[in-house]
């Protein structure tokens, strides 16, 4: 019976609302899974492996592997990286979460409603809340 079966998002919820540990687990690698989501939706869109990604991004393979995984934040140098070489845009936003009635708010709202793609993470932990758009389509490709 399908009904039955739980997702993986009920799966998440559950263990994000009962887990601390894993609570910020979860918001410290916000980023780095957001970058993943990409980084994967570039690839495949490409129709390119891992090998031929890491030899346009002039990187190996395992490199390509931790990116996708998701569970270690980029550094700024791989995210100039994946711009300059894929054509990738990223603009990453971080804010205390009261900024949201701020003269940020309007901003950010701008923001998210023109961009293409865009994560809006919530760290309850520290009280702060990013924002990471990306072009969507990568430029001149």
């Amino acid at each position: 019976m399908e009904k039955d079966l739980i997702g993986a998002d009920d799966i998440i919820a559950e263990r994000l609302r009962s887990d601390p540990e894993f609570r910020a687990y979860w918001e410290r690698t916000a980023l780095a899974r957001a970058i993943a989501h990409r980084v994967i939706a570039y690839r495949m869109k490409h129709q390119l492996s891992q090998t031929r990604l890491a030899k346009i991004l002039g990187m190996k393979q395992s490199a390509i592997s931790r990116l996708e995984v998701g569970e270690h934040n980029p550094t700024w140098e791989t995210l100039q990286l994946l711009a300059s070489k894929l054509g990738m845009s990223f603009l990453v936003g971080i804010m205390p979460v009261q900024a949201q009635n701020t003269w940020m708010a309007p901003l950010v709202a701008e923001v998210m409603e023109h961009a293409p793609s865009v994560e809006r993470l919530t760290f309850s932990a520290s009280g702060t809340e990013a924002f990471v758009v990306t072009n969507g389509e990568e430029a001149g490709r």
